[in-house]
Formats: structure tokens, C-alpha cells, sequence
């Protein structure tokens, strides 16, 4: 059965992907990607012109170009408007680069970065609908997803990256997802649950995908939900989206409630929900392939 694909990308071939910059994030107003959720223990954001993060709770806008990072024996969940869900662990931190959405059209663009840490995303309504309008960067390569969830952990320059969601040899009638990952010129397909690649340093590239054991993926799904020693959840801004629910453990983003709101070149919408479905199928494939 077939377990992934690698090939070579040509030379002259280049994907043109718009990252915000300092300068042009200055320049610009605010342009809100989505809400926290599901905050545990410490969770600081930082925009490319603050010296010092500010600490947030659920419910909390999250602008283009903020580094949300997590503290020891923390995390939380960032809800875009199309249902896209970011989850991230323990000392991890990610920053969303660019988020268009048209609700009425379900289109747009996503693009983010996992600065370290494990993490954890299930892809939303523009992934689904056009799967290369949405990337993900990595501190040596980049993810293109196919519709499915992802996870896995960046330590310094080292990347591991695992495909949970639907994919191929399932039996579910959920949609089958990949995920493709790049490093150095060469782009390695995961479309089984359950197997992995990884990219061990600058210039490495991705290794032929492999069966990563239940017992990794299992320790890599804890280190995603471990909840803080003590309670230090700080409670959402009263001028922002509220989020229902017990927040000191993780809860699906359905249960969420909170709203992004349409601000810049955003499209207003529905309020942002994972699909429940999809996330059950995926891991229960994940487990059947283990």
C-alpha cells in the first residue's frame, strides 16, 4: 500500500508566498486572524514592534504578525474565521503571516509559521476547498496540506511532522487529506495516518515517510493538552470575544463560541468551529494505523 511519495522539485520552480515584514506590518492597521481559545497556564503575544509581550486568556484577539508563545505546562487554541484551528504546547510558539477569507465564496489565503514547540492544526474551509491556499513554515521547510490534521514538534532546527487526519487505507467516508513537507528542494507526501517525516537540520532534506510508533504520537497528543500546575489562566478582556466552557482543560473549538471579528482586508463571517467529525475520524485513524 502505498505510504507517501517523494520527488524532486525543478530547480526553476518557486511558490510565491507574501509574508508580512516589519515594515509593511507598521505601515498597516491591524488586521485580525482569529481568536484564543482554550487558554491553559501562561500565554504571552508579542507584535513585530513590542518589545515585551502581553499576557492573554481565551476569547482574545490575535492580530497578523503576532508571536503567541507558550510558557511551561501551557497552551491554547487559535481559532481562524474559515474553521482552521491552531493548537500548540508546552514552550512552543507560532505566528499567523496572512489570513483572507471570503465567507460567501469560502475562499482565502492562510499562511503561518511553527517557531518551535509541538503543535497540532486541523484544516478549515479554504485548505478544503483549495488546499494550496493554505501553508505552514517551519524554521528549515514548509508544510502543504491537503485538507486533514497535522501535528508534530520543532526543536531548534529539527522538524517532525506526522499526518493524523483522513487519509489513505481508511475506513471512514471522511474525505482523505495529505500533507506534502518540503526542505532543500525535495517534497515528501504523507498520505497515511500514523507516518511521519522529519527534517534534521538546515539544508537536510525530509526523510522517507515512516511509521511513527502509537506511543510517540500518544506523547506528542499529551504534551498538546497537559494542563498547568497551578491555575494561572487569565480571564478574557471584556471588550473581546467571550468564550463559554471550562477552559482549563482543551474543548473542541465548536464548544468555543468565540468570534473573530472583521477588521482590514478580513471578510466577516460565521463564528469559527472545528469539524468535530473530521477531528474524531482523524484520530481514530491515526490509532488504527499504528
Amino acid at each position: 500500500m502505498k505510504t507517501g511519495t517523494r520527488f524532486q522539485l525543478p530547480a526553476i520552480a518557486a511558490t510565491a508566498v507574501i509574508l508580512l515584514s516589519p515594515a509593511t506590518t507598521v505601515a498597516q492597521d491591524l488586521v485580525q486572524a482569529g481568536v484564543s481559545a482554550a487558554v491553559r497556564g501562561q500565554i504571552e503575544v508579542a507584535s513585530l514592534t513590542d518589545t515585551v509581550g502581553r499576557v492573554i486568556g481565551s476569547g482574545e484577539n490575535i492580530f497578523l504578525g503576532d508571536r503567541v508563545s507558550s510558557g511551561a505546562n501551557s497552551g491554547l487554541q487559535v481559532l481562524l474565521l474559515d474553521e482552521t484551528v491552531f493548537t500548540i504546547g508546552s514552550d512552543s510558539a507560532i505566528v499567523i503571516d496572512k489570513f483572507v477569507y471570503d465567507p460567501a465564496a469560502g475562499a482565502g489565503k492562510v499562511a503561518a509559521r511553527i517557531v518551535k514547540g509541538a503543535f497540532r492544526f486541523v484544516t478549515g474551509r479554504i485548505a478544503r476547498n483549495k488546499p494550496q491556499d493554505m501553508t505552514v513554515k517551519l524554521p528549515t521547510g514548509s508544510m502543504a496540506i491537503r485538507g486533514t490534521m497535522v501535528a508534530g514538534k520543532v526543536e531548534g532546527d529539527t522538524s517532525l511532522v506526522v499526518l493524523l487526519g483522513p487519509g489513505e487505507g481508511t475506513n471512514t467516508t471522511a474525505r482523505v487529506g495529505r500533507v506534502e513537507v518540503s526542505s532543500a528542494g525535495t517534497t515528501v507526501e504523507l498520505t497515511r495516518p500514523g507516518f511521519a517525516t522529519t527534517i534534521d537540520g538546515i539544508g537536510a532534506v525530509p526523510t522517507e515517510p515512516f511509521q511513527l510508533p502509537a506511543s510517540d504520537i500518544q506523547a506528542l497528543s499529551g504534551s498538546l493538552t497537559a494542563r498547568p500546575s497551578s491555575s494561572t489562566e487569565k480571564a478574557p478582556a471584556s471588550s473581546g470575544p467571550t468564550q463559554s466552557g471550562n477552559t482549563n482543560s482543551e474543548s473542541t473549538p465548536s464548544a468555543e463560541k468565540s468570534q473573530p471579528q472583521a477588521s482590514g482586508t478580513q471578510s466577516s463571517g460565521g463564528s469559527p468551529s472545528s469539524d468535530s467529525t473530521e477531528k474524531s475520524t482523524a484520530e481514530s485513524g491515526a490509532t488504527e494505523s499504528g
